[in-house]
């Protein structure tokens, strides 16, 4: 239900903060006094398209804002339009875009006015209407989850599919550089050590060479540094003497020499060691070689190599199990299938059974609203669709989330015409009275709290006048029902009569909103009933209309 309104800078509207009520509220008003303006506020409040022409001449934004009660749940919803920028949409202060707006607000109020285009005139929403009229709410519950799954689990078997076609190639290519590697079996620090060694064995000559050289000058030439020390030492020994003092520097003598005999001998052995195969040098050089080729290949180092490795057997595994997912995919999707099947079939039963018992409820509310012409239909297709997995009897046909079946009301307004699809039907009070009626048999089943009528009067007076208002008055038993009416029939019956009027001065206009109390009501009623200035007869009709009805 609608709680306030509140508009600020829209159309001649300067500001104007509206409490609404339950049951039936109607809004009066000479022609131009803003009455329309006010309702299409709301509407624009509620989520509908709007444009920058609604901002008051010289304003800078206009504001709509209403406050909404559901299901023991107060919040407030508002749009900000400003004349320069992107509108903006709020729910409780927090800022959404117009999707999540529209997505709270849709449900809230329902709009019938001459030039508007309603929930019920919108085919896709047919089918929810007879759904709602039979109870049928958890069957399609039920579907939408089948169908979403079908959905979901069709997209991943695609997906793991198109994976797959993927796999043969990139198979290919990932078993082969996996015989690379393994081929060659690297182990961490190899390529170091390898290297070293082969460093070693490619220089073995130049290190003999020097090596023998070093020896023979050390040790073994006629003038080698072995027998120039040994001659120091004895010259030196030949002068102690006469000086004691050559003592320790004939120790350090003896000791090179020592240590010269040493290092003549290491190097000696070192190079009897040295025993360097020259196969050996070229096995080291090809394994360097495959090493090095598998570094360049697969990320510079043994490591790397290594983690490609396992990373390449992972993948492997993922695509030796895409056969078996893809075979508990397809049955996934022929479980949900069948499922939705079944339920596809109990809400067709169910639907069809209560088409004609929906359609002669309707054509007898047209009937109470002066309509005997009128011939309302309820007609039900499926679609072919050879690609689809779903049935209806023996053709295979598309499927929704609510169901195979495609639902449009069908209406012939007059005697002799062929029903025509209802969202076809130019607008008018004759589809605000057809509008009515379906909403007066739907409306138990109907999730929209308030309805909002504009002009629903137009081309009628009259019985059918009382008629329409009798539907009203019906509807504002379980609605929230505000229309706007010139009838002084419909009028009298309202719990609450709003009359709006304007003010014109020099260089503003001021629309004011009020309830009327019951004196203000009873000549409210005798200006419907004049239409021009009030006379003494005209009180008293309306005196008597009112007392006809609240005695």
């Amino acid at each position: 239900m609608i709680n306030r309104l509140h508009i600020r800078n829209f159309a001649i509207i300067d500001e104007l903060d509206l409490i609404l009520k339950p049951g039936l509220t109607v809004i009066t008003g000479e022609t131009g006094s803003g009455k329309s303006i006010i309702l299409q506020a709301l509407n624009v409040s509620l989520g509908m398209k709007t444009t920058k022409t609604v901002i008051k001449t010289g304003q800078a934004q206009a504001v709509v804002e209403t406050s909404l009660y559901q299901s023991a749940k107060e919040r407030t919803v508002y749009r900000v339009i400003p004349a320069k920028g992107r509108l903006k949409n709020y729910i409780d202060d927090t800022p959404v875009n117009d999707s999540d707006y529209r997505e709270l607000t849709r449900n809230y109020a329902d709009f019938h006015g001459q030039h508007e285009q309603q929930l019920i005139m919108n085919s896709a929403t047919h089918i929810k209407y007879l759904d709602n009229y039979i109870g049928n709410q958890n069957t399609v519950r039920k579907l939408k989850t089948r169908f979403d799954q079908i959905e979901a689990v069709r997209k991943k078997l695609a997906s793991v599919q198109r994976q797959q076609e993927y796999a043969v190639q990139r198979k290919e290519l990932l078993n082969f550089q996996l015989n690379e590697i393994t081929a060659v079996i690297p182990m961490v620090g190899e390529d170091l050590k390898l290297a070293k060694e082969f460093s070693v064995g490619s220089h073995q000559e130049a290190i003999i060479t020097t090596i023998d050289d070093l020896h023979s000058c050390l040790e073994t030439d006629d003038n080698s540094v072995q027998q120039q020390l040994h001659r120091s030492v004895r010259e030196l020994e030949r002068l102690l003497k006469w000086d004691a003092g050559l003592k320790n520097f004939i120790k350090l003598l003896n000791d090179a020499v020592i240590n010269l005999q040493e290092v003549s001998s290491g190097l000696f052995e070192h190079v009897q060691s040295l025993d360097f195969d020259k196969e050996r040098l070229r096995e080291i050089e090809d394994r360097l070689q495959d090493l090095e080729l598998l570094k360049r290949k697969y990320g510079g180092s043994i490591e790397s190599v290594l983690e490609y490795k396992a990373a390449i057997e992972n993948e492997l595994k993922v695509f030796e199990s895409q056969d078996y997912e893809i075979e508990q995919l397809q049955q996934n999707v022929l479980n949900f299938q069948e499922e939705y099947q079944e339920l596809a079939n109990k809400a067709h039963d169910k639907r069809s059974s209560a088409i004609r018992k929906l359609s002669n409820a309707i054509i007898t509310e047209m009937y109470k609203l002066k309509m005997p012409g009128a011939n309302f239909e309820i007609r039900m297709t499926q679609l072919a669709d050879n690609n689809s997995p779903v049935k209806y009897g023996k053709r295979t046909v598309r499927f929704y989330p609510d169901g195979y079946d495609v639902i449009e009301f069908y209406l012939s307004a007059n005697p002799g015409e062929k029903t025509k699809p209802l969202t076809q039907i130019a607008s008018g009070g004759e589809v605000s009275r057809i509008m009515l009626a379906i909403k007066t048999v739907l409306q138990d089943s109907d999730p929209v709290d308030t309805l909002i009528f504009d002009e629903i009067d137009s081309g009628i007076s009259g019985t059918a006048a009382e008629l329409v208002a009798d539907s009203l008055v019906k509807l504002s038993r379980d609605k929230q029902v505000i229309c706007i009416t010139h009838l002084p029939q419909i009028a009298v019956r309202a719990d609450y009569h709003l009359l709006v009027q304007k003010y014109i001065s020099a260089d503003d206009t001021v629309v004011h909103a009020s309830y009327l109390d019951q004196e203000e009501k009873s000549d409210a009623l005798a200006q419907l009933i004049s239409g021009a200035e009030i006379t003494d007869d005209d009180r008293l009709a309306a005196q008597r209309l009112y007392e006809r009805y609240h005695g």
